[in-house]
């Protein structure tokens, strides 16, 4: 093996040992670590992401089943089927409501399509194909740039929608839930989802126990803007509690 192989295959090895650690890694951290430039790092990022190791997000990369959604459709089935249920349970009549994106808000959109009245905002485009075939609820999508991934909407578009639009209610998934509040490694993501916040009369997560604990790049928010949590049984007490005692109402499903 030449030396610059040699070199690469241990660089990649390291990226991979941290990001197996801490869930996410950042091109400015690992370049000052391995001491080489940010254009070497970008380019092992690459050929991780080419051997299907990683996901590369804005500024870093990602465990690559993080934001992979087709088998994330196909984990924790039943638990997000009672935090549906319950989320869903929490919207009212004639109300207007803004979904994010992910399986779970998709889950809790198809139980919302016989609630009169409804009117729906949302950049998740399988959020809008459950509820495909209603005549009762009123569907609305923000505009924005297709990110197969995510299987979304987003961009300034998403940002601009919600900056001029309110909502009573906004149903949102986390790729982390801690202490400190919701967190996501989908950084391209970010400001679309702090605008529906603030379009929100009131912010509902939908979390199942597996987001609690885990390490992502980016804080959404925290708790101070979030009302309702929905999660499910098995998540862990302490965080349950620590939750609580900053004011947000947790359902356990």
């Amino acid at each position: 093996m030449r030396r610059s192989d040699s070199l690469a295959a241990e660089r990649h090895s390291q990226v991979l040992r941290q990001i197996n650690a801490d869930g996410v890694v950042r091109v400015d951290q690992l370049a000052r670590v391995m001491d080489v430039s940010v254009a070497t790092v970008r380019r092992d990022l690459r050929q991780l992401e080419d051997r299907g190791l990683v996901s590369r997000v804005f500024g870093g990369a990602v465990v690559a089943e993080d934001l992979s959604y087709v088998p994330r459709t196909q984990v924790q089935i039943e638990e997000k089927r009672r935090i549906a249920d319950r989320a869903a349970g929490l919207v009212s009549p004639n109300e207007t409501v803004a979904l994010d994106t992910g399986t779970t808000v998709a889950a809790v959109a198809a139980r919302l399509k016989t609630i009169k009245g409804l009117v729906v905002t949302t950049n998740s485009i399988d959020a809008v194909l459950a509820m495909e075939g209603t005549a009762e609820v009123t569907a609305m999508m923000t505009g924005g740039v297709f990110e197969p991934i995510t299987r979304s909407l987003s961009g300034p578009l998403v940002e601009a929608f919600y900056r001029t639009h309110r909502v009573d209610k906004l149903i949102i998934g986390a790729g982390s839930v801690g202490p400190d509040g919701l967190r996501d490694s989908n950084v391209s993501a970010l400001e679309a989802k702090r605008a529906a916040i603030g379009a929100a009369s009131q912010t509902v997560v939908v979390a199942d126990h597996t987001k609690f604990g885990r390490t992502a790049l980016a804080l959404v928010c925290d708790w101070s803007s979030v009302k309702v949590l929905v999660t499910d049984r098995d998540a862990p007490a302490d965080m349950v509690a620590a939750v609580r005692a900053q004011g947000v109402v947790v359902i356990v499903a």
